[in-house]
């Protein structure tokens, strides 16, 4: 069972800015504190707030805000170009017209901020983590909540207009200029951002994961070297560098002889993937696999050329 977390916008114009500032570069904040820490995997959930229809993708918290109201800042998974393209469709595609409304004789009176701050909720639910889908919700997901346990359900008002939650800004590391960012987020990009080189190296080398994102965000891969001497590196971060075609060869150099990365499945495989892997570091991946898996990646039509005929050099030594 994971965390699924349930974001609403008060209208659609909300939506589509909150898209522009933060949805379509793979990240959100959802405001509100719901007991999930740094690298826990979760479920999020944005439903559309005219058409009723859901979008789901599977995240990981990478930034925790404990101060009140509190929030979550999360990073998409699995967010490839058909995620990316989903989203963009329905975050930004809209809604069938209404008929207007006949004018009132009365000019409406400005909402004022309370009813403004209860208009985006940051909902939490257990249940089964999945990929992102673009789907409307069945009744018995919208009738749910009265259904499940109190222990397992958590309904959390955000402070602040909902214009403001939804321009919130969750990297630390992009958009300087933005007026409208959490205090967290602001210190800690100011911070990133007046770093000298040898401050940034002592960051990337000893820096917890919201720094370590920070720095990558704003600095690329010059921060890569610094990031995988940090002890608190999660294979999830290697393995983004094991499946980057720029690799440098130090770099390269750096992973294979790490041999508790080298078990994990996933680098192995990215690193067999990656064209920049060959000749003795290659081997050295190889060699890290048990002689069934060996035997398999020689007859596997998938990979290059130059990994088969290393697989199968091995299984004639």
């Amino acid at each position: 069972m994971g965390t699924e977390l349930i974001l609403r916008h008060a209208s659609a114009e909300l939506l589509s800015s909150d898209f522009e500032a933060n949805l379509r570069k793979g990240r959100a904040f959802v405001p509100g504190s719901h007991g999930l820490a740094q690298r826990d995997l979760c479920q999020l959930r944005i439903e559309h707030p005219d058409s009723g229809r859901a979008f789901c993708v599977r995240a990981e918290a990478v930034w925790i805000d404990a101060g009140p109201p509190g929030g979550t800042g999360l990073s998409f998974l699995d967010f490839d170009a058909a995620a990316q393209d989903a989203l963009r469709s329905f975050a930004t595609t809209p809604s069938a017209p209404s008929v207007a409304p006949r004018a009132p004789s009365v000019a409406p009176r400005a909402p004022s901020a309370s009813s403004a701050s209860s208009a985006l909720r940051a909902a939490v639910r257990v249940t089964s983590p999945g990929r992102y889908s673009s789907r409307p919700p069945t009744s018995s997901s919208a009738d749910d909540s009265s259904n499940t346990p109190i222990s397992s359900r958590v309904t959390v008002r955000a402070a602040g207009s909902s214009a403001e939650l939804a321009a919130v800004d969750v990297d630390p590391s992009s958009d300087p200029e933005s007026d409208v960012v959490t205090p967290a987020a602001r210190h800690l990009h100011d911070r990133v951002r007046e770093l000298d080189l040898s401050e940034r190296e002592v960051m990337a080398r000893q820096g917890s994961m919201p720094e370590r994102v920070a720095l990558e965000r704003r600095f690329g891969s010059s921060v890569w070297e610094g990031l995988l001497h940090n002890p608190q590196i999660t294979t999830r971060e290697v393995l983004r560098m094991a499946k980057s075609t720029s690799l440098p060869t130090g770099l390269v150099n750096l992973i294979v002889a790490n041999r508790a990365w080298l078990s994990d499945g996933a680098i192995n495989q990215a690193l067999l993937s990656n064209p920049r892997v060959s000749g003795t570091h290659l081997e050295r991946v190889l060699r890290a696999l048990p002689q069934a898996d060996i035997q398999r990646v020689a007859e596997q039509s998938s990979l290059r050329m130059q990994v088969r005929q290393a697989a199968k050099r091995l299984i004639r030594r």
